[in-house]
């Protein structure tokens, strides 16, 4: 029987251990209350490069309610909020599984 060098071994099962924990964020919509987003609210892995959960508030010609996943570069230059004719929006983001609940931390400023 051949057995395998464990030098080579390693770094593969710690790739994949790295690559198999998504994170995990909570997601929802709504145009009228965080209430409402919260009647709809899901629980789901975030795609490969969504690394942020992320709860997203802004006012125009309307509101928007939301959660879901986002990339770093959109929660560092809050690029969600950019570019758009908002008379409010704040994006709050985190890096842990569910962390963008109803009792989520303030990271990232109102614009």
């Amino acid at each position: 029987m051949r057995h395998m060098n464990p030098v080579l071994i390693v770094p593969v099962l710690l790739a994949l251990l790295y690559m198999g924990h998504a994170l995990d964020c909570y997601s929802c919509t709504s145009q009228v209350s965080w209430e409402d987003c919260e009647t709809n609210l899901k629980r789901g892995t975030c795609a490969s490069g969504l690394d942020n959960c992320a709860k997203l508030y802004a006012s125009g010609n309307g509101e928007v309610f939301a959660r879901g996943c986002d990339t770093s570069d959109e929660c560092s230059n809050q690029g969600t909020c950019k570019g758009l004719e908002l008379n409010e929006c704040s994006l709050h983001c985190c890096k842990e599984d569910f962390c963008n609940g109803s009792a989520m931390k303030k990271i990232n400023g109102l614009i």
